[in-house]
């Protein structure tokens, strides 16, 4: 069958959130069931390396845009979106009908801070395509404020599950608690907050540890966890790809995500799919993955006391983390499950080729 749509992205093994729903498309068969032709603009590397293969792919998809009739875009903010304006703007030339999927929390900022410029090229390309996917609803009227648009449908991230494994609630007999993290080592995704936290749990018990998985301010971290004494509990792994993720998975009992942008973390899905109860901020998406008090806990940006009283009650009452984790999976599984996502693009597309 001739494959008349084009989904444009990061390279499925490249590092990232999109990323990884991009390799969540590949593993659950939705690239071939849905007959896209997937074209990766970004890959890890050096930045000679990664210019090099961004000019390849725009070549590439220049050329194979007159064989398509749906350009399917995943962006995010500032550069993510400059270097892929450049695609979108030559769909809209040759008049094809352009989805903008929108991915993570800070979209918003960028615009603001945007120049004025700058400002009428963004809303100039929302405004010409022909729909825009948002992650949770909170963003439709983010959109709809900013630029003035009424076209935007919400589809939100899912998860591939091949077979029900809920680790986090097997795994509950193990003396040490393993709390996880996995996002940036960065100020806006809370890892600061999260240290101030540990510290406080650490002189109240000292039968867990916290695993730090991903790269950023590795050394300021460090540095941190140094002077709040804390090096005994933290094991920081750096940047892991799916396999190692996958076992620090399967041996965590809570994950913790205190974030102050998000739009809809990948990480959060990936740990109710193993049966792990979450602690999260209400921020972006997040209230609609994590029912507070039934599959998690959520609580305000930057509030270390609540945190720290959320990741103890976790810790110290076995009964409530496996009833949580336990809702985790039944919740991920039945709403946020990659068939739906199938289901609900395959939608998507025949309506906008609907005369």
């Amino acid at each position: 069958m001739k494959k008349t749509i084009m989904m444009v992205g990061p390279f499925y093994k490249s590092r990232g959130g999109i990323a990884s729903v991009i390799n969540g498309y590949y593993e659950s068969g939705l690239i071939e069931k849905l007959c896209i032709k997937y074209c990766a603009t970004y890959r890890d590397g050096t930045k000679i390396w990664k210019l090099l293969f961004y000019l390849f792919a725009l070549l590439k998809i220049a050329i194979s845009l007159f064989e398509i009739k749906i350009l399917h875009v995943h962006t995010a903010s500032k550069w993510s979106f400059r270097r892929l304006s450049v695609i979108l703007t030559l769909g809209i030339i040759l008049n094809k009908k352009i989805i903008i999927h929108l991915h993570g929390g800070g979209f918003e900022n960028y615009f603001k801070k945007a120049s004025t410029i700058e400002k009428i090229w963004i809303t100039k390309i929302f405004r010409n395509a022909t729909k825009v996917i948002v992650l949770a609803n909170n963003q439709v009227q983010v959109l709809s404020d900013l630029l003035n648009i009424d076209h935007v449908v919400v589809i939100p991230n899912s998860i591939f599950i091949s077979k029900k494994d809920i680790s986090g609630i097997n795994n509950d007999n193990k003396k040490v608690l393993n709390l996880i993290y996995l996002g940036a080592l960065v100020k806006r995704k809370g890892i600061y907050d999260l240290l101030q936290a540990i510290k406080k749990v650490s002189e109240k018990f000292n039968n867990f540890r916290l695993i730090l998985c991903g790269e950023g301010e590795f050394e300021k971290v460090k540095r941190t966890i140094d002077s709040l004494d804390i090096g005994q509990f933290v094991i920081m792994l750096g940047w892991v790809d799916k396999k190692v993720k996958e076992d620090v998975l399967n041996s965590g009992h809570i994950l913790v995500l205190p974030s102050y942008v998000e739009a809809f973390p990948m990480c959060l899905l990936e740990a109710m799919a193993k049966g792990i109860p979450v602690i999260a901020t209400s921020v972006g998406g997040v209230r609609d993955i994590v029912d507070d008090g039934i599959n998690g806990f959520i609580i305000r940006p930057g509030n270390v006391e609540m945190l720290t009283q959320k990741i103890e009650s976790l810790m110290k009452d076995k009964k409530l983390r496996l009833k949580m984790g336990s809702s985790s999976y039944e919740k991920v599984s039945s709403k946020f499950s990659i068939d739906k996502t199938i289901d609900r693009m395959r939608i998507l597309y025949q309506s906008i080729c609907t005369p």
